[in-house]
């Protein structure tokens, strides 16, 4: 009989309003653990949603179906230490979330708790409610004896709270782009694309730096995605004040050939985010051969320095100059895209699922050793 894994998320793959590279993330590693285990995901409610399965993983949803995206994720939280208890596991894998990014799940089980770090969320949290998240976040990470992070630079964080942790560092991935179709128009572009969050993921910084490259060239920018309606509006309403309406395309959520397509014809995609966990972005725009412009933030210290053109984190004017260059040196863009595209070729999701798998077995193998 296969081992039963559970895994928890708040975001899930159809949710609404979110439906982020986290929750895709953690889809494409279930299902390719479906071949050897009995895999189930357990994520937050939302409108209409109902207990499922897609792809050989089965999805159940806990907590109310219409609260507050922010009470949500409080709620689902506490309701998690309920599952946990009452759940038929061998080994749950707790996806990290806000505003806490733990909820502790190891206390209430003697079976094996792996914490996902995607993201360390207390950081942010504080910066946006002034509120003591940090420490909570780091009360909560002491309590785990197995934590997966998906960069050197997260693996470190953790450590410092926990030394006595097993913390393996495994990577996002990608699907191989297919399906790319001819494109609507052959206008240079430039791409963002990710969630609708303005100030987590800089887009106010991006829009002011355009606002000052659309002076100078005729190179459009797309933007790529999704989110809660007033964030929406609020970025509607930022490219109206700069007068970008004929300049800037909004294109909502994509996916499939869709997506493939709008990376494979940029020019270059910006990923101007003040807090990220891993950007997945980055790693799909070098899987279609194409370099990124990023604020040089420890978060994405995996990317190397010679696959991106780095700013000075959440300054206007570095971010202006580095989309600058990218769109003034083609040569040096097509050379840096050439050696993103070598370097993502070892983060597909079938190589990434393989190293979840064998730590998987590994965890589960000690946890069966007798004490002695």
């Amino acid at each position: 009989m296969k081992k039963r894994i559970i895994i928890s998320s708040f975001d899930s793959i159809y949710h609404p309003v979110y439906a982020g590279g986290g929750a895709h993330a953690i889809h494409e590693v279930a299902k390719r653990l479906s071949n050897s285990f009995s895999v189930m995901v357990i994520a937050a409610a939302y409108k209409h949603c109902k207990a499922t399965k897609v792809e050989g993983v089965q999805y159940r949803f806990i907590g109310p179906k219409n609260l507050d995206t922010r009470i949500g994720h409080l709620l689902f939280n506490v309701l998690l230490a309920f599952a946990v208890r009452r759940e038929d596991f061998d080994l749950w894998i707790e996806n990290f979330s806000p505003p806490f990014s733990t909820s502790c799940l190891q206390i209430y089980t003697n079976k094996p708790v792996i914490g996902l770090a995607h993201m360390l969320s207390g950081k942010d949290m504080r910066r946006k409610y002034k509120l003591p998240f940090e420490k909570i976040e780091q009360l909560g990470l002491r309590s785990y004896n197995h934590v997966i992070t998906t960069t050197a630079f997260m693996k470190k964080m953790v450590s410092n709270f926990n030394q006595h942790a097993q913390v393996k560092i495994i990577s996002n991935g990608y699907n191989i782009p297919t399906g790319v179709i001819k494109p609507s128009s052959s206008r240079p572009y430039i791409l963002y694309l990710g969630r609708i969050e303005i100030d987590q993921k800089g887009l106010d910084l991006l829009l002011k730096a355009f606002a000052k490259i659309a002076l100078k060239t005729s190179y459009q920018l797309v933007i790529a995605g999704a989110g809660s309606k007033s964030e929406e509006d609020r970025l509607e309403t930022m490219i109206s004040d700069l007068q970008l309406e004929n300049r800037v395309s909004c294109v909502g959520r994509v996916g499939g050939s869709v997506k493939s397509t709008l990376l494979a014809h940029a020019e270059f995609v910006v990923a101007p985010s003040r807090f990220e966990t891993f950007s997945m972005t980055a790693l799909e725009a070098f899987a279609s051969k194409k370099t990124v412009v990023i604020f040089d933030i420890p978060e994405l210290s995996w990317i190397p320095a010679e696959l991106s053109y780095r700013a000075l984190p959440f300054s206007v004017k570095s971010l202006e100059n580095r989309i600058w260059e990218a769109v003034t040196n083609k040569s040096s863009r097509i050379r840096r895209s050439i050696t993103a595209y070598n370097f993502s070729k070892s983060f597909t999701w079938d190589i990434i699922s393989e190293q979840y798998r064998d730590f998987i077995e590994e965890v589960l193998a000690a946890e069966e050793k007798p004490v002695t």
